[in-house]
């Protein structure tokens, strides 16, 4: 009997923690993502529980990945969300290196029945200054694959910004990059890249004319120019053509 007694309670504990309510997940999330503070001397380790438990609710709940969470990012959690909500990168601010931005990121990606998630910590070398520009996942389907095109901006210092647009796929169950960009002759790469003083960004014109865009119609991408002469933003730009196989530079 209180073997029966015993596995009841096992089952039941299971169910409920398998049940678990996105608001409950949610505050959950909340009180540890309060405790990343810079002036906290624990909040090293508040980035790296914040983001596990993150990374173990994305996977484990695989609603997660379609809610909202409207109190995290009212609390500056960035979420970004694929179009087909099939991918999506959570990414916040770690207050880990003085003058230099520091952001980690949990991706979640959903690959047939399954749900899959990953935390990328700055403190273990990996790409955690990345934070992608809200609503900046774009979707390129071509001869049956989806690609995204994740847009993003890393703080490398007080005057300078680097950033750039990474293309990933979901192949055989994983996500991997996607080497769709063309650089110098025949070299291929998942990745394009630029960079320029933030000092000289003025009033409104950042919003005015975008860094990175993507046209989905016509398939191109133009990436921001900087003035090699002082590094500013020059607002010319590269334009890549996708020619179905991968996006190449033609003349502007």
């Amino acid at each position: 009997m209180k073997l029966l007694s015993l596995f009841v309670f096992l089952f039941l504990s299971e169910q409920f923690l398998f049940a678990q309510p996105p608001a409950a997940i949610e505050s959950d999330l909340l009180k540890l993502f309060k405790k990343i503070d810079y002036h906290s001397k624990d909040y090293a380790a508040a980035n790296t529980e914040f983001g596990k438990k993150l990374a173990y609710y994305a996977e484990k709940y695989p609603a997660t990945i379609n809610q909202d969470f409207k109190l995290l990012k009212k609390a500056h959690l960035y979420i970004s969300t694929s179009a087909d909500g099939l991918y999506r990168i959570y990414s916040w601010e770690s207050f880990t290196d003085g003058n230099v931005t520091w952001f980690e990121n949990v991706t979640q990606y959903k690959a047939g029945a399954r749900t899959f998630s990953s935390f990328y910590s700055s403190a273990d070398g990996d790409y955690g200054d990345i934070r992608p520009k809200d609503e900046q996942i774009f979707t390129l389907k071509y001869n049956r694959k989806t690609y995204y095109l994740v847009v993003y901006i890393s703080v490398d210092s007080t005057p300078d910004v680097v950033g750039g647009i990474q293309a990933f796929t979901i192949d055989d169950g994983k996500l991997t990059g996607a080497n769709l960009f063309q650089t110098i002759a025949d070299l291929r790469t998942n990745e394009l890249t630029y960079g320029y003083n933030f000092s000289s960004i003025t009033g409104k014109s950042i919003i005015k004319k975008p860094v990175v865009n993507f046209d989905s119609k016509n398939l191109t991408i133009r990436l921001v120019l900087a003035d090699t002469t002082n590094g500013n933003l020059a607002y010319k730009h590269y334009l890549y053509k996708f020619n179905g196989q991968y996006f190449k530079k033609v003349k502007n």
